[in-house]
């Protein structure tokens, strides 16, 4: 939840404020920042601070998937639609450019659509308006997508968070192992603080 995050600097307190504006929304969010800049935990705090909280929240790395396995885990498929198929189908997490635009979906070889109650939450570390003009994004999905944009900056651009998350990893690792660390050296500090 946006109760986990810690927060001490302007700009990622900024960030959970868009996210929090984002929350009470129905607009499909983009979420760009670098790989380790807390993506996921902002999706997971939007959906746990959301009216639809109540339902789950899927996370799919689509980046893992081939794209023909994406496909049917994405979109589902209508029984007997390929060799192998169940003969019941698939349910998909969701079918087609649709559902985020107008949140119906149609599952790969079925013919009727279907009215979904959804906020698509997605999440990059890749400049995809550069990806579009390179050609290795579509343009449409990208639109859609982008309705409202949370960047989140890395931790090298909001050092005034070092310490305080150092405090909190301390005190997780601390009930989980039963230690009693208190902190760590003004030497150690000084490193983090350095190191971009």
């Amino acid at each position: 939840t946006f109760d986990n995050l810690v927060a001490k600097s302007e700009a990622f307190s900024n960030t959970i404020k868009l996210a929090k504006i984002a929350a009470n929304g129905r607009s499909n969010v983009l979420i760009m920042g670098e790989s380790g800049t807390g993506k996921e935990l902002i999706a997971q705090s939007i959906h746990n601070a959301c009216p639809r909280r109540h339902n789950p929240f899927i996370a799919v790395n689509c980046g893992s998937l081939p794209v023909t396995l994406a496909e049917t885990e994405l979109f589902g498929y209508e029984g007997g639609s390929y060799t192998g198929a169940k003969k019941e189908g698939s349910i998909g997490k969701f079918e087609l450019l649709r559902i985020i635009q107008d949140r119906t979906i149609v599952r790969v070889g079925g013919t009727k659509s279907k009215k979904v109650d959804i906020l698509i939450i997605a999440a990059t570390n890749k400049d995809l308006l550069e990806e579009v003009e390179n050609n290795t994004f579509r343009m449409d999905l990208f639109y859609r997508l982008n309705v409202f944009n949370i960047s989140i900056p890395p931790l090298r651009e909001r050092k005034e968070d070092i310490i305080p998350l150092v405090n909190y990893f301390i005190n997780k690792y601390n009930n989980i192992f039963g230690t009693n660390i208190t902190g760590i050296s003004k030497e150690a500090e000084e490193i983090l603080l350095r190191y971009d």
